[in-house]
């Protein structure tokens, strides 16, 4: 077993309060060597936005909560048992006089950075005693007097301290804002976020709330002004398809119309056509009385449409009569095409005379046949 040379329980925590505020001191040079400007990381950006942003809502939460809830007073209870001697020795500036970093963090709420503690100058360790060698079994047996303090070797011999690789990783993923290790030097950020940087993110969150609510009131007044528009769109479109459906009825109404007339004069060219080709027989009648001599006698007539032939049985004075009778059908070459007679003979008349009265003299007697044109029995225009 090795033989340790132990400090007073005083001595040793004042060095090692000295030895944190050298460290302290050597963090801050190497933040601010590494980072002049004080900018932060785009990552460590990243990452303080959404926790900025987390703060905000929980304290947001809290101080609305707070507002409906009543407040205890709890007076303290003083307990000079409890009561701890400060680390940090007073200072000759009255601000810092009788503060101690518990006392700084309960009332501010923030911990005391390296700049802002006093400036404590370096002890030399006090000199050791020549070692003395001491037989194992007169060895003194070691009794801590505070329960459970870890034995502290003296400060010569303390050496830089190599944080092993995977809590490395480990803390730089968690919390960026951690303790970080570079290489073989431990750099330690012991600087909160400033309340500028917390100002900037307050007011970046209160720029996305409002640029959100804008987006939120632009978007629902185009929706509105969309859905008028969409209203006078159905309007203008159903006052239009009642329209259409009238002029389509209008038209309908036109087309049968229209259809009947088209069927009424279909109906008169077809009724024009057969009366251009019907038969009218007493065209004759007409004809024979116009054509005819005075003293010639028709007793028989028979009349063929279809072969367009008439047949007359006629009776005269004489022949002379018969000749010009003749004379007279074939000097109609528009009607007739052709004049035929035969049976001439001289008969008497066959009438009733009394014994006083002289007796009718003869007549010529004759068949006559007349061949017509084939439009003589239609209607002439």
């Amino acid at each position: 077993m090795s033989n340790i040379n132990l400090l007073p329980l005083n001595e040793r925590e004042k060095e090692l309060h000295e030895l944190k505020n050298k460290l302290a001191e050597k963090s801050q040079i190497k933040i601010e060597l590494s980072n002049p400007n004080h900018e932060a990381r785009p990552e460590q950006e990243r990452l303080s936005f959404f926790i900025g942003l987390k703060k905000y809502f929980k304290d947001l939460f809290f101080v609305i909560k707070n507002k409906f809830q009543k407040k205890e007073v709890v007076k303290p209870v003083p307990n000079q048992a409890l009561e701890k001697k400060p680390l940090i020795p007073e200072h000759k500036d009255n601000n810092f006089k009788n503060i101690t970093p518990q006392k700084f963090f309960y009332q501010t709420g923030e911990r005391l950075r390296p700049h802002d503690l006093p400036v404590i100058h370096a002890v030399p360790p006090p000199k050791q005693p020549p070692e003395e060698k001491i037989a194992p079994a007169s060895a003194p047996k070691i009794i801590p007097t505070i329960p459970n303090l870890p034995i502290i070797k003296p400060f010569t011999e303390i050496k830089t301290v190599k944080a092993p690789e995977p809590n490395i990783g480990a803390m730089k993923e968690s919390d960026p804002l951690a303790n970080t290790y570079e290489e073989d030097k431990l750099v330690i950020n012991l600087i909160p976020s400033s309340v500028r940087k917390l100002a900037k993110e307050q007011l970046k969150i209160k720029i996305l709330a409002i640029a959100l609510i804008a987006c939120l009131i632009t978007s629902g007044a185009v929706y509105l002004i969309l859905d008028q528009i969409a209203r006078r769109q159905e309007a203008l479109f159903n006052q239009l398809e009642k329209e259409i459906s009238v002029t389509e009825a209008g038209i309908k109404e036109l087309q049968t119309g229209g259809q009947e007339i088209r069927d009424f004069s279909a109906l008169l060219h077809d009724v024009k056509n057969l009366l251009d080709k019907h038969i009218i027989s007493t065209n004759i009648f007409k004809f024979l009385e116009t054509n005819t001599l005075s003293d010639a006698a028709y007793s028989d007539l028979s009349l063929d449409p279809a072969l367009l032939t008439v047949g007359l049985k006629a009776s005269t004075r004489n022949y002379q009569n018969l000749a010009e009778q003749i004379l007279i059908f074939q000097s109609l070459p528009a009607v007739i095409e052709s004049v035929a007679v035969d049976g001439i003979a001289l008969k008497k008349a066959e009438e009733e005379t009394e014994d006083n009265k002289p007796q009718k003299p003869e007549l010529v007697v004759f068949n006559l046949s007349l061949e017509l044109k084939p439009d003589f029995f239609l209607i002439q225009p």
